[in-house]
C-alpha cells in the first residue's frame, strides 16, 4: 500500500506547487469554491453538479498545462523568441477556452437555478398580501 501511495507524491506536490506559486491559482480556487458552494447552496441535482464540477476541474487542468508549458518554454529559451512566445499563446488560448466553457455552464446552469431561488424566496406569500 505505501508502494502504492508514493505514485501519487509528483502528482500532490505538482499541485502544491502550482497553488503556492502561481498568482492565477488563487483566483481560480476562490472562484471554484465560490461556485460549488454556489451549487451545494441551490441544491443542484447530481447530473447538474457533475457540469459544475466539471467545468471548475477542467479550468484546473487547463491552467496548470499552461503554467508546466511556460516553465518548460523559458528553461529551454530564457531570452524572447516568436516560437517559443506563439507555445505561449496557444496555451494560454487553451485556458481561455476552459474558462469560456465554464461560463458556459454557469449561464446554463447554474444562473437559471439562482433565479428560481431568488423568485421562490422574494415571491410574497398570499397571507402577507392579506394582512397589508
Amino acid at each position: 500500500m505505501k508502494q502504492w501511495l508514493k505514485i501519487f507524491k509528483p502528482a500532490v506536490r505538482g499541485i502544491s506547487l502550482f497553488v503556492k506559486t502561481e498568482r492565477n491559482a488563487s483566483f481560480h480556487i476562490i472562484s471554484a469554491v465560490i461556485s460549488l458552494l454556489l451549487a451545494l447552496f441551490l441544491q443542484l441535482p447530481w447530473n447538474k453538479l457533475g457540469w459544475v464540477v466539471l467545468a471548475v476541474v477542467l479550468v484546473f487542468v487547463a491552467e496548470m498545462f499552461n503554467t508546466a508549458i511556460e516553465k518548460i518554454c523559458n528553461k529551454i529559451e530564457p531570452q524572447i523568441d516568436p516560437q517559443i512566445k506563439d507555445i505561449k499563446d496557444i496555451a494560454a488560448g487553451a485556458v481561455l477556452l476552459a474558462a469560456i466553457f465554464a461560463l458556459i455552464i454557469a449561464l446554463a446552469v447554474v444562473v437559471p437555478e439562482l433565479f428560481n431561488a431568488l423568485a421562490t424566496w422574494f415571491k410574497p406569500s398570499y397571507n402577507s398580501l392579506i394582512n397589508v
